[in-house]
């Protein structure tokens, strides 16, 4: 740790004691911990989100290429994808055509995990 952080931790403290917060260091220290791990959850959730949105996008583009009669190997180079990420949901799709629902497209790969393909 820095001499900046240093202070600004004991500035926290401080501030903590002034507000007559009753307690020790060690529960101003689990407090500023247990903050730190909502923010780092809430980000997390937060990138988890835009992943599934991504997909589901993905998903949805397929779709509707799909329904027009292309191949994966079409899909792919339109879209700008990898082939492999393109055939799961190509052949994932194929259990639900020809209306290609793409919520239960998306649910079922999720709960499958057939989306790895795209970390």
């Amino acid at each position: 740790m820095n001499a900046l952080t240093n202070s600004r931790r004991f500035s926290d403290l401080a501030k903590y004691i002034e507000d007559g917060r009753k307690g020790t260091m060690m529960t101003y220290l689990f407090d500023e911990a247990e903050a730190r791990g909502i923010a780092k959850g809430r980000e997390e959730g937060r990138e988890e989100g835009r992943e599934e949105g991504q997909l589901k996008m993905l998903i949805m583009q397929s779709c509707r290429k799909l329904r027009k009669g292309k191949t994966a190997s079409q899909i792919a180079e339109e879209l700008e994808e990898d082939l492999p990420v393109i055939q799961n949901i190509v052949i994932t799709a194929a259990d639900f055509a020809p209306d290609y629902d793409t919520d239960a497209i998306f649910k079922w790969m999720v709960s499958k995990k057939v989306s790895n393909a795209l970390n």
